[in-house]
C-alpha cells in the first residue's frame, strides 16, 4: 500500500507542481502580451463559464468511487453498469448543455452583467461559447482517463492530467508569443482535450479491453444509485464554485478588471497551500475506499486520522511562510505590473488554514 501511495502522491504533486510552475511562467506572459485589465476580463469569463461544472452534480466522484469497489471486489459485470451509465449521462448533459450555452449566451449580455469593459461582445460571445465547450466535455473526458484510478493506479491518471498540463503551458505560450488573443487561448483549451482521451482509449483498449468505456449497457437505475452519493459530492462542487468563482465576478462587476487580476494572482499563490494539501487526500483516496469496501474500518480510521493531523500541520507551516513573504512573491512573479493587497493575501491565508 505504501509504495503505491507514495507513487500516486508523487505524481499528485509533481501535477500539482506542474501547475503552479505554469501559472508562474504564464502570469507575467499575460501581463506582458494583455493589459492587467483584459487578462482579468479573461479570468471573469472563465468564471462565469466555470459555473457550468455543476452539471457534474458529483457524478464524477461517487461513479470513480464505485468504480474503485468493484473492481476490488474483481466484479467486472458491475464496473461496466456503473461506468457504462455514468459515461451515458456525461455525454447527455455535455450535448445538451452545449446547446443550451450557444443559445444563452447569444440571447444574454453576459459581458454587461459580469463588468467586461474592454472586451467586445461578439468576441465575449465567441469565448463564452467555446469556454462551455471545454468545461462541458471534460465530463466525460475526465471520466475515461479515470479508468487507470479505479484500478488502483491513480499514479497513471495523474500522469495522463500532468502531461496534458505540460501541453497546455507549452502550447499557451505559443499563441500567447504570436500574438493570440482570448478566443485563440479558449480554442487551445478544447484542442487539448482530445489528445489524452485518444491516447486512454487506446492504452485501454490495448490493455484492458474488459474495462474499455461503452454506453451500450446503461440503466437508469444504476444512476439513481449513483445519484444519492453523488448528490453528497455535488455539494462540495458547488460550494467551491461559489466560494471560488463567485467572488471573481462579483469583484469584475465592482471593481473592473485590475481587481479582478489583483484577486487572482493572490488567490493563485494561496492555492499553492491548498493543492499541496489536497494531494495527499488524492493520493489516499483509492485505498481508503478500498478499506471501506473491504470492511477494514480501522485502517481506514486511522489513515484518516494521521491525513487530517498531518496536512494542518503542512497548512500552518506554507500559511507562514506566504503571510510574511507573499507580497514579495507577488511582486517578484507580476514583475511589478500591479502592487500586491498584502490585507487581501494574509486574509486568504488565514481563511485556508482555518478552512484545512
Amino acid at each position: 500500500m505504501l509504495k503505491r501511495v507514495a507513487k500516486a502522491l508523487n505524481a499528485t504533486l509533481f501535477g500539482h507542481l506542474i501547475a503552479r510552475v505554469g501559472s508562474f511562467m504564464l502570469v507575467p506572459l499575460f501581463l506582458s502580451r494583455w493589459s492587467a485589465s483584459l487578462y482579468g476580463e479573461y479570468m471573469a469569463l472563465f468564471a462565469a463559464v466555470s459555473y457550468l461544472a455543476g452539471l457534474d452534480i458529483g457524478m464524477q466522484l461517487a461513479a470513480v468511487n464505485r468504480l474503485t469497489k468493484a473492481y476490488s471486489r474483481k466484479d467486472l459485470d458491475e464496473y461496466r453498469l456503473v461506468q457504462h451509465s455514468a459515461l451515458a449521462f456525461y455525454l447527455c448533459v455535455a450535448a445538451g448543455a452545449t446547446l443550451l450555452a450557444i443559445f444563452l449566451a447569444i440571447l444574454l449580455p453576459i459581458p454587461r452583467w459580469i463588468g467586461l469593459r474592454l472586451t467586445t461582445p461578439s468576441i465575449a460571445t465567441s469565448v463564452i461559447i467555446v469556454l462551455a465547450m471545454y468545461v462541458l466535455w471534460s465530463f466525460p473526458t475526465r471520466l475515461i482517463t479515470s479508468t487507470y484510478q479505479t484500478m488502483g493506479n491513480l499514479a497513471r491518471s495523474q500522469w495522463v492530467t500532468n502531461s496534458q498540463q505540460v501541453l497546455g503551458v507549452v502550447v499557451t505560450v505559443v499563441v500567447l508569443l504570436l500574438g493570440g488573443g482570448m478566443l485563440s487561448i479558449a480554442f487551445t483549451q478544447v484542442a487539448l482535450l482530445c489528445a489524452p482521451l485518444m491516447l486512454v482509449l487506446w492504452d485501454v483498449h490495448t490493455h484492458a479491453p474488459e474495462l474499455f468505456p461503452g454506453i451500450a449497457g446503461a440503466k437508469f437505475s444504476v444512476l439513481t444509485d449513483l445519484f444519492h452519493p453523488s448528490l453528497l459530492f455535488a455539494l462540495l462542487v458547488v460550494a467551491n464554485l461559489v466560494a471560488f468563482q463567485g467572488s471573481v465576478l462579483l469583484v469584475s462587476a465592482t471593481f473592473g478588471g485590475v481587481a479582478v487580476a489583483v484577486f487572482s494572482v493572490s488567490r493563485t499563490l494561496i492555492n499553492v497551500i491548498r493543492e499541496v494539501l489536497y494531494s495527499f487526500g488524492v493520493a489516499l483516496w483509492p485505498d481508503l475506499a478500498r478499506f471501506e469496501a473491504t470492511g477494514e474500518l480501522e485502517k481506514l480510521r486511522g489513515v484518516h486520522r494521521l491525513m487530517v493531523f498531518g496536512t494542518c500541520v503542512v497548512a500552518i507551516a506554507l500559511g507562514t511562510c506566504v503571510w510574511f513573504e507573499g507580497s514579495l512573491i507577488i511582486t517578484i512573479w507580476t514583475r511589478g505590473r500591479f502592487v500586491p493587497d498584502v490585507t487581501l493575501l494574509r486574509l486568504l491565508v488565514v481563511f485556508t488554514i482555518l478552512q484545512t
